[in-house]
């Protein structure tokens, strides 16, 4: 079987080196923490397309990228017969890698492509932190950054309080109203009723 007539693919992938992540976790670790947030953090830097699959000119590549032909297979749940054939049928190959090399070690100490860690982080602290303070959840791209930025101003620091326990409202309403003022004094200071520090985002 001739190359052009079998169905093959090739993979990609693309890799960052010379990239210090643990030292942008940490600054990203306490610019969030420094908003009184206490629940979990966790940060990743994703590579957008990280891999990137190239096929020849194969009917069978040809008719599995077709959005319309994919659709057919979907609605008619003939997926489940033609996956498995394409996955054992097509001849993969992963041998090509792009490596793009954030900084390079010279005799001064680094190189870098463009800026360093530390300038990238002072470039965008500002957008992270306001995106933090909206409470916002998932992956971000410069774009959104430079929007966030754009702003006039921080968001205000979000506050987490307890609930009201109604129960208490009917049993002692001296009691509830004596929580109202707890709470109201709590916002006020920033902090949460119930706790010596302030904090938001407490894990339950």
């Amino acid at each position: 079987m001739s190359v052009a007539k079998a169905a093959i693919s090739f993979r990609l992938e693309r890799s960052i080196s010379g990239f210090d992540e643990t030292f942008l976790k940490n600054r990203i670790d306490g610019l969030i923490r420094s908003t009184n947030y206490r629940g979990k953090i966790s940060v990743t830097f994703p590579i957008e397309d990280r891999y990137v699959e190239i096929y020849t000119s194969n009917w069978v590549n040809e008719w599995r990228n077709k959005t319309w032909v994919r659709w057919i297979f979907f609605l008619t749940f003939t997926w489940i017969f033609s996956w498995p054939y394409l996955y054992f049928a097509t001849k993969r190959w992963a041998v090509v890698k792009a490596d793009w090399a954030f900084s390079s070690p010279t005799n001064n100490g680094k190189s870098f492509a463009t800026i360093s860690e530390s300038q990238w982080f002072e470039k965008w602290k500002v957008g992270i932190r306001r995106l933090v303070l909206d409470r916002y959840q998932g992956e971000v791209t410069e774009e959104q950054l430079e929007g966030v930025m754009a702003r006039p101003e921080d968001p205000p620091i979000p506050i987490q309080i307890q609930p009201l326990n109604l129960g208490n409202v009917r049993s002692n309403p001296l009691g509830a109203l004596s929580q109202g003022f707890q709470i109201a004094g709590a916002l006020s200071r920033g902090t949460i009723p119930g706790t010596s520090s302030p904090g938001w985002g407490y894990d339950c």
